[in-house]
């Protein structure tokens, strides 16, 4: 036994052990089949096209969404131009593919989606290379081109049955260096869309785009189209369930418009002090008043002008008009005699209560006065011991 092993040792030390290793295109074709239906979408098709692609070991999967969001943000960030070519010609992407995402594929220049030339079944192509939530400005700067890309969005534009219906672009083409040929691509676009003349509001049936409008402007944000379905709604109808909030806002963090049943959004807020700005849930942290539950942004909550936030750790909110209208909350608003911060009244008597008919400052005051007060205290320390010396030395000289 011994001897065995020591050949086996000696095998592997001099080469001379079988070089027959096993590739991955020798496994039996069922078991690469179970292996892709632990993957998504975009590692499936990866990973297929990665064998050379001229099996089919991904099934009959469905193409229709093609999200790059669903793999890892490493990986996807080291995609190359050909990987993703290969990977929209393993799937037949031209008759395939309703809507492609690029979340996080920050190293394309574009040339990579030659294969979706001329498809008339795309719906949506996302370029803004951010994923859900995200602020679509990268830094640094994507390679993504217009003259890589632009190409191939004017062939699928240009066909008489294209179903185009959104696009989002990277934050970089609104900077001037790209914006001629951008600008003249917007100008197709809009064309095109114009010209299917039954596109109206689900909700008014007015006719899109209103008079005077574009369907998307140079800052490369669509208009009247949710950017989670698809439907069309103008820029005035409102949210029947939800008054005062339009149906289509716009997100002014990632810059996406969603309608109210794809994405929940708040407004900030709905009184004339705040700033009335929209914002997904999930994108930027709001405050809600405590009383009337509008609400309202991080930076407005820190503008005393537009309500007060309690500082004593339980995050409650009042907004202006409470403050200003409603006299029965005139008790809920407690300044800190220091630092002029607000507390509620929760806060403010557990604050005050630690010792009892004495005013007392909050704890960021405290925090910042404790060096100096002890500081002080040590220097009493040391003068009543200098004092009690004294009384010492006093009453023995008495005697």
């Amino acid at each position: 036994m011994s001897a065995e092993n020591n050949n086996i040792k000696r095998r592997k030390i001099d080469g001379s052990a079988s070089t027959d290793a096993c590739c991955l295109t020798d496994l039996p074709k069922e078991a690469l089949i179970h292996v892709t239906t632990f993957l998504a979408a975009p590692s499936r098709a990866l990973f297929a096209a990665s064998l050379d692609g001229s099996s089919n070991i991904t099934g009959d999967n469905d193409w229709e969404v093609l999200d790059f969001g669903d793999i890892e943000k490493g990986l996807a960030q080291r995609l190359s131009d050909d990987d993703i070519s290969a990977v929209l010609k393993y799937i037949d992407a031209v008759h395939n593919v309703k809507k492609l995402k690029l979340t996080n594929c920050t190293n394309l220049t574009g040339v990579g989606l030659g294969p979706l030339r001329g498809s008339i079944i795309i719906q949506q192509i996302d370029l803004s290379l951010v994923g859900k939530h995200q602020i679509a400005e990268i830094d640094p700067e994507p390679p993504i081109s217009c003259e890589a890309v632009l190409p191939i969005l004017n062939s699928i534009i240009s066909q008489d049955r294209c179903v185009l219906k959104h696009l989002q672009f990277p934050y970089k083409w609104q900077r001037a260096e790209e914006q001629q040929q951008f600008v003249t691509f917007i100008t197709r676009y809009n064309q095109m869309l114009r010209s299917r003349v039954d596109v109206s509001c689900l909700k008014c049936n007015e006719n899109l785009p209103r008079h005077g409008q574009q369907w998307i402007y140079t800052n490369g944000r669509q208009n009247y189209t949710c950017y989670g379905c698809l439907k069309n709604y103008c820029d005035e109808c409102e949210d029947d369930d939800d008054g005062d909030v339009l149906l289509l806002p716009c997100c002014q963090e990632c810059g996406r418009m969603y309608c109210q049943q794809c994405e929940r959004m708040n407004c900030c807020a709905i009184n004339d002090y705040e700033c009335r700005k929209y914002f997904c849930v999930d994108c930027v942290e709001a405050k809600e008043c405590a009383v009337c539950t509008s609400s309202a942004c991080k930076q407005c909550v820190v503008s005393k002008d537009k309500g007060i936030e309690c500082f004593g750790g339980c995050g409650r909110y009042l907004c202006r008009d409470c403050l200003d209208y409603n006299m029965d909350l005139s008790h809920w608003r407690r300044d800190c005699e220091c630092c002029g911060k607000s507390f509620c009244p929760d806060c403010e008597s557990e604050r005050r209560g630690r010792i009892e008919g004495v005013v007392v400052p909050c704890r960021g005051c405290v925090q910042l006065g404790h060096p100096v007060l002890a500081k002080e205290i040590k220097q009493l320390k040391s003068e009543v011991k200098d004092l009690k010396e004294q009384i010492e030395k006093m009453k023995i000289e008495q005697e």
